[in-house]
């Protein structure tokens, strides 16, 4: 089977037809792979800059989730902590990639269609979900601390990210446990 994509359409899994040119994004859709029924992209040389910005602007995310919960970790990304080649953490492949979803079972373009997955480390992971517009409207990051895991969810409000939820687990039964909120 041949992955790569022809360089103007994408099928999507039901079969539509889709002009890249129709994909609202920033990030460059040549190098557009189909593994495993999804269409993924290393992100090109153009494209890092784009998405370390984004990356990076999660800072102040974090700032946020803290003082809301003084429990929930203090990470600060930096630069030269993000890759965006192959590397291997424990005999896994991690890196940064972008995954295409542009269309819905009914062949609309999606509220999310693109979706940025960054590692900073097996223990600090996340996505940037982009809106049409090509603006991060929502951002999930998982951090593990010790032995607790959190999970952050931010959102875009009045353009700017804002934390939405934070989220631990227990350990034992591996449910989500809501420790925040920005609705109650």
């Amino acid at each position: 089977m041949n992955n790569n994509i022809s360089s103007t359409t994408i099928i999507s899994k039901n079969d539509t037809i889709l002009n890249k040119s129709d994909i609202p994004t920033k990030f460059d859709l040549n190098q557009i792979k189909l593994v495993y029924g999804n269409l993924y992209i290393l992100c090109n040389q153009n494209d890092i800059e784009n998405a370390t910005n984004d990356i990076l602007s999660l800072n102040d995310v974090f700032i946020e989730a803290h003082k809301i919960c003084k429990e929930s970790p203090k990470r600060t990304i930096k630069e030269n902590n993000m890759h965006f080649t192959v590397r291997q953490i424990n005999g896994t492949n991690v890196f940064n990639f972008i995954r295409f979803s542009p269309l819905t079972k009914t062949g609309k373009i999606q509220k999310h269609p693109v979706i940025l997955h960054f590692n900073i480390s097996e223990n600090f992971f996340g996505e940037l979900y982009y809106s049409q517009n090509s603006t991060v409207d929502k951002v999930r990051i998982t951090i593990w601390k010790k032995d607790d895991c959190y999970e952050i969810v931010a959102k875009n409000i009045n353009n700017e990210l804002a934390v939405n939820t934070i989220y631990t687990f227990d350990i034992e039964t591996g449910k989500k446990i809501k420790i925040f909120d920005i609705k109650e």
